[in-house]
């Protein structure tokens, strides 16, 4: 990608480089590129991409997202993260990884919803019917729910969400603390992750 800057293979390789180096380092062969090619219409896509993976980086501030769901019950996230952790959990039913998280994170926080910790699940799902089934199945409909079943469609209420979180697949988990800060963000599953909710869970909350 260094050596080519003037090539539309350059921005493919780049592309399929996204989810695997960092956001500094795609910024920085990005910028390498001529700016003919740059200026193309997947150059800039792969420019938003690059910026909603600054968005989503460790001690950044989570940017705002309001969302409905089918019962017309909305979730704003600026208004949740002054009471308590966030954490913003993107999946799916035909997810086996994502369902299996939940069942840990769900023994985590007891069962029952832990005031420390928010739960937001936002599916992917293209079959609502599907998406309720898994969330009785697993016994998770304490916790907020939300699909997005026009994603990844360009222009698509969803987008208000994909716009600012990069999201390469499911599941993905990311983490908000109460200031509003991302703390935690794992892609796939990630025994990590329920270090760290069951961490959160055992420290005393303060006032």
């Amino acid at each position: 990608i260094k050596k080519e800057k003037s090539s539309y293979a350059s921005l493919e390789w780049l592309y399929y480089l996204l989810n695997k180096i960092s956001e500094d380092s795609c910024r920085n062969l990005y910028d390498n590129l001529k700016k003919e090619i740059k200026n193309s219409f997947i150059g800039k896509q792969i420019d938003a991409e690059i910026t909603k993976k600054k968005y989503n980086k460790l001690g950044t501030f989570a940017r705002n997202f309001f969302i409905v769901n089918t019962n017309s019950n909305s979730f704003m996230l600026s208004n949740a993260r002054k009471k308590s952790y966030v954490l913003v959990s993107f999946w799916a039913s035909w997810c086996k990884p994502c369902r299996e998280e939940f069942k840990q994170i769900k023994s985590i926080l007891h069962i029952n919803s832990n005031p420390k910790i928010e739960v937001v699940c936002i599916s992917i799902d293209k079959d609502s019917s599907s998406w309720y089934k898994a969330i009785q199945s697993d016994s998770i409909n304490h916790w907020k729910h939300f699909i997005v079943s026009d994603y990844p469609k360009i222009n698509s209420d969803s987008m208000y969400i994909f716009n600012n979180y990069y999201i390469d697949g499911v599941p993905l988990n990311i983490l908000i603390d109460k200031e509003g800060y991302i703390i935690g963000k794992w892609d796939g599953s990630s025994s990590k992750m329920l270090e760290k909710i069951n961490k959160i869970v055992q420290v005393p909350f303060p006032n």
